[in-house]
């Protein structure tokens, strides 16, 4: 008996693959990131028994089943993927695929079984690499970077040092000023009314 459907299933994939009527499809190139329409030319798609959406790696030429529908009497799940819809137009099938990458570079086969008869269409999507960033950091100073708050001691020590010159020149000036009024003092002495205009010379040389 397990010989017997062996032979049976043999024969039915060789009938299938005689039957089957096989297509070009949509070539696509888009780049990192985007949203991509494949278009493959079939007829009355959402009425076959059995549809479904086969992807074959550009790298690895691994095959993976992105989709199918399936009618009730076929006894066969229905598998989506996210990020991936159909959509059903007159004489054609759209297959939308959002935000591709270069992973998703490859074959794409809409498969349509109308009973014996498989209608394939292949479409063929290539995805450009992610653009890589211009900006390059700029190279590293051999010298450590001067902190923020080094300049504080610079405008102390500027500020002391202005204090002590103005205080310098405040001295400075006084001794000027008592010594030019010694003077004046002695020369009016001289003249006999030192006591009514220095009286601080008169306390000076008081014993």
């Amino acid at each position: 008996m397990k010989l017997i459907s062996t032979v049976f299933g043999f024969f039915y994939f060789v009938l299938v693959s005689v039957d089957a009527s096989l297509a070009e499809g949509s070539k696509i190139e888009a780049n990192h990131g985007e949203n991509v329409a494949l278009a493959f030319p079939m007829d009355k798609a959402e009425e076959a028994d059995r549809l479904r959406i086969i992807f074959e790696e550009e790298t690895t030429k691994k095959m993976f089943l992105v989709a199918q529908k399936c009618a009730p009497h076929e006894g066969c799940d229905n598998v989506d993927t996210p990020g991936v819809s159909l959509i059903f137009e007159i004489g054609c099938l759209s297959v939308i695929i959002q935000k591709v990458n270069i992973s998703r570079s490859g074959l794409y086969i809409a498969q349509a079984c109308f009973g014996k008869d498989v209608i394939e269409v292949i479409a063929t999507l290539a995805v450009n690499k992610a653009p890589v960033s211009s900006t390059v950091s700029p190279p590293h100073s051999s010298s450590s970077p001067t902190p923020a708050h080094s300049s504080q001691p610079h405008r102390r020590y500027a500020l002391i040092t202005a204090v002590i010159f103005i205080i310098i020149i405040i001295i400075i000036c006084i001794i000027c000023f008592c010594r030019w009024r010694r003077i004046t003092c002695v020369q009016k002495k001289e003249l006999g009314f030192a006591v009514i205009v220095c009286p601080e010379l008169e306390l000076l040389n008081s014993p």
